[in-house]
């Protein structure tokens, strides 16, 4: 298919929603005072003959307001401070512009500061928000904690996924981030919680946001910064786990009449014990073994974000990321090989080692915003650059129970540069709000690793272990989408996504080229019915995407000893997953939500092991299809003003199949759920004084074709506040019981893989931070998509 005639299926689709959303008129004016000054946050209201309100809106600084309903006689109304300023009858046969609409004895107020706590935990009709702000739990933490305390997110195996669901993308204000693995907890354990105003889990992400990400998004929202004037607050927090670690940040706030800045700096020094182990179970004989590390952790994390309104219509920024990050790893694995049925000792393999990462990366972000007109029109253009190099390199030697000796070590590198363009176009129209844009990435990444044999002191290089791999992908997209309420009390969008995507890789050592193109259309349909202000009920279909890891389709080796590693697979295709829930929402505090996926493609590690080799060897493959069917509840509890509690409950359904059953098994199918609590008590009236207490259950779950056991948490913390709020400090025992341990089994053929993780989890913490200047500044920091950082 020619690209011309996908671009005009696109476009026959927006003119679509044109003839079908054409029954809806549109009233626009200005509110003005008896000066013609503009009056700020005026209530139209227009009433039908009974006198009972059908819609309203606010006006905004300008005075200007928009109201879009059915064609009918209608009563317009404004209030100000509750009362009635103008009154008219209105026959809307078509659209009506009423220009200036001069109020009277209209009340004058020097100054209106509305102060309200947002609820910890928000259920909108499309997302989660977890509001950070207002967990007590997640103060004085990294990003990655922060994530551990959402709800609905599992870090429990070693990546960031939603419960009962597969892949996600990661997003920060909007946009993805391109990166993958360690790399990715790297880069978000960067940042403080101090930064983070909340997260929002979108399970059923709208056609304006890429296609990445199986099971949807998760969006970290940075905080935000308009009245004139400095702010900004500072803080420490000190964390002890098996070893202490520190946590330095500051971030200072400006605010000018045309002119805002944003700039935050934070450290993290930390160090952690974590331990795992692996048992593999063949007939007759019977594999174990062990690994103990220490993992010292530093990295440091700033953020610039400046914006210039350079009048009422053009407004100009410039958003800057950088992180430095070091990691250093000494540990020893064990290898033990049995005969069954006494489990006898054969042999036995000690594998000590040292490993030492850096990565710096940079972002760099320029956008332009234009007002097209006064009713809400807009086009905003960004231009994005991502740069981010890896250094890694790796000592280790194997020692076997024969007395042979082996050692070796390894440098890698890879370095990845990624250049996005995009124009975002909102329009509102009478017949439908609709959004539309056009965008294109290119993305490079060039790797290699020199693996060297030492032999009695002497580093000889060996080609065979050795690569050099690059990798070129380009994307280009166009989406629109159509919002419209078809009558009262119901909602509509729909939206297309179309993606061609065209992937290179090269390895240079193999002399092997790969090539692949994709092209893809990702449909998204969302209804929503409100009854009344109380209920709501929706259903929302979504088609996402989950493309290959750069470092998945690279063919070379990562050796954890001589007989073990991990290989990347150039064959690897993307994933494909349909979505569809069904969510009914009760005042807010109840939510139930029934969903349905079908995976398609699926890709996982694919574990080798020989009976008679020692070798294992891991390595990623598209090898089944996956249903799922799961059921959400979540509910908020506050029967007094003193208690707040958030309580969920997630269960689940996973039948999958496999179509490589040459190297699994033919099936695999089962259960899982998730249950949690987050409680806070206020402990004054004062409300400077709270206690929060968490638990959550994760129960036996099978996916793909691993199950996973039984893990648990229970979280104690205080906080208390000094100083009218502007000193707080906050203490925190997370884990009490250590029963945070990812113990999981994939199932084979021949042998049985069971293996457990235990990352450290049991910790204190103890933070103290202090706010300072204008506590009435509001920051502005501009969200921009850049959706394909979670890749790297």
């Amino acid at each position: 298919m020619k690209m011309t005639l996908k671009i005009s299926i696109l476009f026959t689709g927006l003119f679509l929603c044109n003839f079908l959303f054409s029954q809806q008129f549109q009233i626009t004016g200005k509110i003005v005072d008896e000066k013609n000054h503009p009056i700020e946050f005026a209530e139209i209201l227009l009433l039908n003959q009974d006198s009972v309100a059908v819609k309203s809106e606010l006006s905004n600084a300008a005075g200007i307001f928009s109201i879009r309903t059915a064609n009918s006689n209608y009563i317009l109304q404004v209030k100000h401070l509750k009362d009635i300023i103008y009154s008219r009858n209105v026959n809307l046969e078509s659209n009506i512009n009423l220009g200036n609409v001069k109020a009277g004895n209209v009340k004058e107020i020097k100054e209106v500061v509305i102060q309200g706590k947002k609820k910890l935990i928000e259920r909108k009709v499309d997302r989660l928000i977890f509001n950070v702000e207002n967990s007590i739990i997640s103060q004085g933490v990294n990003g990655i904690e922060v994530l551990q305390n959402t709800p609905k997110i599992d870090l429990s195996r070693g990546g960031i996924q939603l419960i009962g669901k597969s892949s996600v993308g990661i997003m920060v204000n909007g946009r993805l981030l391109n990166l993958t693995g360690a790399d990715m907890e790297n880069y978000i354990k960067s940042m403080r919680s101090d930064n983070i105003a909340r997260i929002e889990v979108i399970t059923n992400p709208p056609a304006k946001y890429d296609a990445e990400g199986n099971s949807g998004l998760i969006n970290i929202v940075l905080k935000k910064n308009a009245n004139l004037g400095w702010k900004g607050n500072t803080s420490l927090s000190y964390t002890q786990r098996s070893y202490a670690g520190i946590a330095p940040s500051a971030n200072l706030y400006y605010t000018g009449k045309k002119l805002s800045v944003a700039f935050s700096l934070s450290g993290n020094a930390e160090a952690k014990s974590p331990t795992s182990g692996r048992e593999i179970e063949f007939s007759s004989t019977y594999r174990k073994s062990s690994e103990q590390k220490k993992e010292n952790y530093t990295g440091v994390n700033s953020n610039m974000n400046i914006n210039y309104s350079i009048n009422e219509k053009n407004d100009i920024g410039l958003i800057y990321n950088g992180s430095f990050i070091k990691n250093d790893q000494k540990g020893n694995i064990m290898n033990y090989f049995m005969s069954k049925p006494l489990n006898q000792l054969d042999s036995l393999q000690h594998s000590p080692y040292k490993n030492v990462t850096k990565y710096n990366y940079h972002s760099l972000s320029t956008y332009y915003d234009l007002k097209l007109d006064t009713l809400g029109k807009k086009m905003s253009v960004y231009f994005n650059y991502l740069g981010k190099n890896n250094r890694s390199d790796r000592d280790f030697s194997t020692t076997t129970s024969s007395g042979l000796n082996n050692a070796a070590l390894y440098g890698s590198k890879a370095d990845y540069s990624i250049y996005s363009g995009n124009a975002d176009f909102t329009l509102p129209y009478e017949f439908a709000d609709i959004e539309a844009g056009v965008k294109y990435t290119s993305i490079t990444n060039n790797s290699d690793i020199s693996y060297f044999n030492v032999i009695n002191g002497a580093s000889i290089f060996n080609p065979s272990k050795s690569n050099e791999f690059n990798y070129k992908e380009n994307i280009f997209a166009l989406y629109f989408s159509a919002t419209k309420e078809i009558v009262e009390k119901w909602e509509v969008q729909i939206g297309l996504r179309y993606e061609n995507a065209s992937t290179r890789g090269y390895s240079k050592t193999l002399n092997q080229t790969q090539h692949n193109k994709f092209d893809n259309f990702f449909p998204s349909v969302f209804v929503t019915y409100t009854p009344n202000k109380n209920n709501s009920f929706s259903i929302a279909y979504s088609k996402r995407i989950d493309r290959p890891g750069f470092y998945e389709v690279n063919p070379f080796r990562i050796y954890t000893d001589f007989y073990s590693y991990d290989s990347g697979n150039p064959n690897l295709i993307p994933s494909n997953t349909h979505n569809i829930e069904l969510s009914y929402l009760y005042k807010n505090n109840l939510s139930v939500t029934l969903y349905g996926s079908r995976l398609a493609q699926g890709k996982d590690y694919i574990t080798t092991v020989s009976d008679n080799s020692n070798s294992t060897i891991s390595q990623p493959m598209n090898f089944y299809n996956q249903n799922t069917l799961g059921l959400d509840i979540s509910y908020t509890y506050k029967p007094y003003k003193w208690f707040n509690s958030y309580n969920s409950l997630s269960g689940y359904y996973n039948d999958s199949k496999s179509y490589m059953e040459q190297l699994t098994i033919p099936s695999f199918s089962g259960y899982g759920a998730f249950v949690s609590t987050k409680n806070t008590f206020t402990l004054n009236d004062k409300k400077t004084s709270f206690l929060v207490l968490n638990f959550f259950q994760n129960l036996p779950t099978k996916e793909g074709f691993v199950k996973s056991f039984n893990r648990a948490s229970l979280d104690l913390g205080l906080r208390l506040m000094f100083l009218d709020k502007s000193l707080q400090v906050n203490a925190l025992i997370s884990d009490i019981f250590a029963q945070n341990r990812n113990k999981n089994t994939e199932y084979y053929p021949t042998y049985n893989y069971f293996s457990t993780i235990y990352n450290d989890m049991r910790s204190f913490n103890l933070s103290i931070s202090y706010s300072f200047g204008n506590k009435k500044i509001k920051t502005t920091n501009k969200k921009i998509e850049n959706l394909e950082q979670s890749r790297l």
